[in-house]
Order: C-alpha cells, then sequence, then structure tokens
C-alpha cells in the first residue's frame, strides 16, 4: 500500500512538472525560441527556464539581437548548474550542519549568503546570453567566492569554535585553482569588450580549465589537511573544472556579435 502510495505521489508529481513546462514553451516560442527544447528545459528547471525565456531578446524582431542555440545552451548549463549549487549549499546546512555549533552555523550561513548573491549576480547577464561588464564583475565576484569559502570555514572550525576536537585545520586552505582561472576569465571578457581581443576558444576554455585542473593537482598534494579528507582526489578536480568549463564555454558561445 505504501509502495503504490509513493509511486502514486512520484507520477502526480511528473504530470505537473510536465504542464508547468508549457509555461516556458509558450514564453520562448513567441519570441521565435524552440519550443520543444524549452519544455524539456521546463521539465528539469521550471523556474530557470521561465525566466531565461522572459530575458531571452526577442528574435521576432528583425532589428532584435538574435541568440546562437549554442549560445543559449551554453547559457542554459551554467544557469542550471548555479542554481544546483545554490539548492546543493541550503540542503547540505539543513541536514549536516543544523546540529551542529552556532560558530558553524554562522558560517555556514554565511556561505550560503556569499554564493546565492555571487550566483544572482552571475545570472543577470546569463539569462539574457549576453557579456557585459556586468559578466566581468560577476568573474572576479566567483575568484572572491574561492576565497571566502575557506577562510569562513576556518574562521567557523578554528576562530568562532575555539578549534573543536577533531579539528586539524590550523590554518586557512584555500584552492588558488578557481580564484586563478576567474580572474584570468575576467580579464579576457574585459579585453573582448574592449574589442582588445576576440574569443578564442583556447582562450575562453582550455586555458583557464588547463589552470584550474593544474593548480587543484598542486593543492591536493601540497595540503596535508585536504589529503586527510574523505572526498576523492578525482572529484575534487571535477568540481573545480566543470565550474571552470562551463563559464568558459559561455564566453566562447556568447561571442562579440553577442554583446549589446
Amino acid at each position: 500500500m505504501n509502495i503504490t502510495f509513493f509511486y502514486s505521489r512520484i507520477i502526480i508529481f511528473l504530470l505537473i512538472r510536465f504542464v508547468l513546462a508549457f509555461i516556458p514553451m509558450y514564453i520562448a516560442g513567441k519570441k521565435y525560441y524552440s519550443r520543444g527544447w524549452f519544455w524539456l528545459y521546463g521539465v528539469f528547471g521550471l523556474i530557470p527556464a521561465i525566466l531565461h525565456a522572459v530575458f531571452l531578446p526577442d528574435a521576432s524582431y528583425s532589428t532584435s539581437r538574435k541568440v546562437s542555440n549554442k549560445a543559449i545552451v551554453s547559457s542554459v548549463a551554467l544557469t542550471l548548474y548555479l542554481c544546483g549549487s545554490i539548492g546543493c549549499s541550503i540542503y547540505d546546512y539543513i541536514l549536516n550542519r543544523a546540529s551542529f555549533i552556532t560558530a558553524m552555523k554562522r558560517g555556514s550561513i554565511a556561505l550560503i549568503i556569499i554564493e546565492i548573491l555571487v550566483c544572482a549576480i552571475t545570472l543577470v547577464d546569463v539569462l539574457k546570453c549576453q557579456i557585459t561588464k556586468t559578466s566581468v564583475f560577476a568573474l572576479f565576484a566567483n575568484a572572491f567566492y574561492g576565497i571566502a569559502n575557506p577562510l569562513l570555514l576556518w574562521f567557523s572550525l578554528y576562530i568562532w569554535a575555539k578549534k573543536p576536537e577533531g579539528s586539524s585545520m590550523s590554518r586557512p586552505y584555500w584552492n588558488p585553482a578557481c580564484f586563478i582561472s576567474f580572474v584570468v576569465m575576467g580579464i579576457l571578457v574585459h579585453r573582448f569588450i574592449s574589442g582588445k581581443e576576440k574569443p578564442k576558444k583556447a582562450m575562453c576554455f582550455y586555458l583557464p580549465v588547463i589552470i584550474a585542473v593544474v593548480t587543484t593537482i598542486v593543492y591536493i598534494f601540497t595540503n596535508p589537511y585536504v589529503q586527510r579528507m574523505p572526498l576523492p582526489t578525482i572529484e575534487i578536480i571535477l568540481k573545480v573544472s566543470i565550474r571552470t568549463a562551463l563559464f568558459g564555454l559561455y564566453m566562447y558561445f556568447n561571442e562579440k556579435n553577442d554583446v549589446q
């Protein structure tokens, strides 16, 4: 009986998602974008899909800026990643940190607030599939978040909590991968907007990803605290490289002709 009830709830939930996905499909269709892709987008992420469909330029007007399919796909991938990152942070706090000491709660809440602000700044241009000065600011904000994350964790465990038993983090350890790669991308985007550089896949995608992977490997093998963590090395590298790659692909596919 319980199993039947469980599956019936899943079916009802899916049906609701399928029906609500017609909202972004309708909005995108009126702007001459693919109805089918936006319906599928709405099934996996309803709110991001609606926001995307609303903020995309109307391609039905001849004078309006046209956004390529590749630019939209890269924008969708980055949007889903950013929304998922916020959701995972909140979920992790509720499940794993709700019963921690007050100091740990303060650090976790501060990290969530910073991450939401950084993602919101990033989404300002991403939802519109464009590259402006806001994109430059967003990239440097992501670089700042790469430093703020370990610092707040260190403050939570070592300063506010006065180094609880079992904590071996006597000083803040931070992975320079995200910081360096996002600073590089921020400089490149600034050059794109200024007309000093043309977007190239090697510069937008390969260079930041290579920087992120190499610095992460060095970070892992020189950081005794990370070596004690149960998180596999390959997972750390993937998390950093995927984040960097999504930003790099978005930069590459939203080329100069898409900038307003």
